[in-house]
């Protein structure tokens, strides 16, 4: 899980990241001074989750997390909270901070409440890669039919085309047989010398015409 920690004080901060390096699999991906800095960080590396104090100089921890949620950003929030904090803290939840620590940390609670916030996060990443899939599945179910509907169009212009030369065919063939029909006749006559009567002659001449 990628890591932010923003708080002022510098042992603090420094501890916390010592704290998470040695005891976790987890990356700690930047250090923040105050809110400002913090919300920098948190567009430039996108991390999984934020552990932030409340009360610092320039912007505060809530000021941070209500504008990171104001620019779209999706990360957990967990805050670090003095038992004279401890009314931030509860309004902090009503943001949608995931939870608190309470100052001094104790190194079992930090990795307690991260092994939480990642169970979180699978569950999170889980349900997207569902999702993810189902969208897919619609995809290729939506690009099969309109594949279908293409092949069917294609196969009536087909059908339409080999209907419109078959009867184009079929017409020629009428008119090739009006036309050359009487003089295949007399020359076959011709050719064999039986001319037959004068009557039949006149007959499929004028049938010619």
């Amino acid at each position: 899980m990628r890591i932010l920690i923003v708080e002022d004080e510098i042992k603090i901060r420094m501890g916390i990241s010592r704290l998470i390096t040695s005891h976790t699999q987890h990356t700690v991906v930047g250090e923040a001074k105050n809110g400002k800095e913090g919300l920098e960080m948190i567009n430039r590396y996108h991390p999984q989750l934020v552990i932030s104090d409340i009360r610092m100089p320039v912007m505060d921890g809530l000021e941070m997390l209500q504008e990171s949620v104001k620019q779209g950003n999706h990360c957990h929030f967990v805050i670090l909270s003095g038992y004279s904090e401890f009314e931030y803290a509860q309004k902090a939840l009503r943001y949608g901070v995931d939870d608190y620590l309470l100052k001094p940390l104790a190194p079992e609670d930090v990795t307690e409440l991260l092994d939480k916030i990642q169970q979180k996060v699978d569950e999170e990443e889980a349900k997207n890669r569902k999702k993810k899939s189902k969208e897919e599945k619609i995809r290729e179910e939506s690009k099969r039919e309109k594949d279908r509907i293409e092949m069917e169009e294609n196969q009536n212009i087909e059908v339409q085309e080999n209907s419109y030369y078959s009867k184009s065919r079929e017409n020629y063939a009428v008119m090739e047989e009006k036309r050359y029909g009487p003089i295949k006749k007399f020359a076959k006559r011709f050719k064999s010398g039986k001319w037959g009567e004068w009557e039949d002659l006149i007959t499929e001449a004028d049938d010619y015409e």
